[in-house]
This record gives structure tokens, C-alpha cells and sequence, in this order.
């Protein structure tokens, strides 16, 4: 999957907040952009990390593909249909199935929503019993 060829300015925002960098210069004259900053910057007030890969990664550029195999980390939160939200409780390597993109940063219900919050890209792979599992890109090795 490629990047999407013109990202969102309130995604944008929000991934420039949460690095801690700078606003754009336009802050002023783009409401999504500033919106997106001011929440992104309050996350990472919070401690939420920025993420090294966001739903605006080039996956085509990563070395994963269908096949690949990939250690999941003990403590890494894993999702599966099976048992729901978990967290592994030893590490373990797993057959990659495939990659999602994630969903950058958007307004839920409009431009007079609230933010919704950006998920990374997931790896995802057969489970036990064949249910299907996924983690976040950023917390496989």
C-alpha cells in the first residue's frame, strides 16, 4: 500500500503535536491543522508517544511482507477475534498475513466532532485455532 497522496491537515497537526514539533507557520488560517496540533500536543502532554510508524507509512517501503515472520514482544497488546484485547504474556514468533494501513486522525461525525485519535498499522496473522490476531507495527520486532 502506498501513502495517501494528499494526507489531512488535521492528521498532519495532530503527528506535529505529538513530536513536540513547532506549529506551521499558517496555524492561523487552517482550522484542521491548528485543531489537530492542539490535541496532538495535549497527548503528548499526557505521555502518549509518537509512534514510528503512523497510518501514513509507506508500508510498500518495509522489509514485511505475506510470509515474513516477526517476534511479538511479551507485554505487547495484542487484539484477537478469539479472546478480544490481550496482552502477550511471553514473546513469540509469528507468520505475518498481512499488514494493515491504520486510519489517520479525522473528525467523528464532521468537521464539529471530536477528534478521533490515529491508529498505526497492525500485523496481522492466523492465531490459535485460526483466529485471526493483529499488533501495532510499532511494538513488533
Amino acid at each position: 500500500m502506498a501513502t495517501l497522496e494528499h494526507p489531512n491537515r488535521l492528521h498532519e497537526g495532530y503527528m506535529a503535536g505529538l513530536k513536540g514539533q513547532d506549529p506551521d507557520s499558517d496555524l492561523e488560517n487552517n482550522r484542521d491543522y491548528s485543531i489537530g496540533w492542539l490535541t496532538g500536543s495535549e497527548d503528548r502532554s499526557n505521555g502518549v508517544l509518537a509512534p514510528k510508524f503512523d497510518s501514513m507509512t509507506d508500508l510498500s517501503t518495509l522489509p514485511l511482507r505475506r510470509g515474513s515472520e516477526v517476534i511479538i514482544k511479551k507485554g505487547s497488546k495484542i487484539h484477537s477475534m478469539k479472546d478480544g484485547n490481550k496482552v502477550a504474556g511471553t514473546t513469540y514468533k509469528v507468520k505475518v498475513h498481512s499488514i494493515s494501513q491504520g486510519v489517520p486522525a479525522y473528525f467523528e461525525n464532521g468537521c464539529s466532532g471530536e477528534v478521533h485519535r490515529p491508529t498505526s498499522p497492525k500485523v496481522i496473522w492466523a492465531g490459535t485455532g485460526g483466529y485471526w490476531c493483529e499488533a501495532d507495527l510499532n511494538e513488533v520486532l
